[in-house]
């Protein structure tokens, strides 16, 4: 096991119809099994309505890193989930926008902001749904 392997983590949270994921250490190449695993994860909520990102604890993404993130991105968007990404800055932010990973609306200064927003559009979503029904 690499020294990045030993180092990165990742937490899952959950509380009602969101999802929460903290990435803590880096996201080398050598975490690419880890996060296919972290996104089996979050596969495996069907009935979420959003999902947070939160990369606040992260230094470095990996180039194999990548198409993983924009996997778990994907499959949020295909399920019509709020999605926002935390934590981002810098290097980190012009590395994932320049590949089209994210997306400037799907982005959040910090968790908290993050936390707020899903909330928010998750709860004008329901009630639109039941006004529909």
């Amino acid at each position: 096991m690499s020294q990045s392997e030993k180092n990165f983590k990742y937490f899952v949270a959950r509380k009602d119809f969101f999802l929460v994921v903290s990435f803590v250490g880096n996201l080398a190449d050598s975490v690419a099994d880890q996060l296919e695993k972290c996104k089996n994860e979050i596969l495996e909520h069907p009935d979420l309505r959003a999902l947070v990102l939160h990369f606040g604890e992260v230094s470095e993404i990996g180039m194999d890193a990548v198409p993983i993130l924009a996997q778990i991105q994907a499959a949020a968007r295909t399920r019509n989930l709020q999605l926002r990404l935390s934590g981002l800055s810098g290097e980190l932010l012009e590395k994932l926008y320049k590949k089209g990973v994210i997306r400037k609306q799907e982005l959040a200064n910090d968790l908290r902001e993050a936390l707020l927003h899903v909330a928010r559009l998750a709860a004008q979503a329901m009630t639109e749904e039941k006004k529909a029904a």
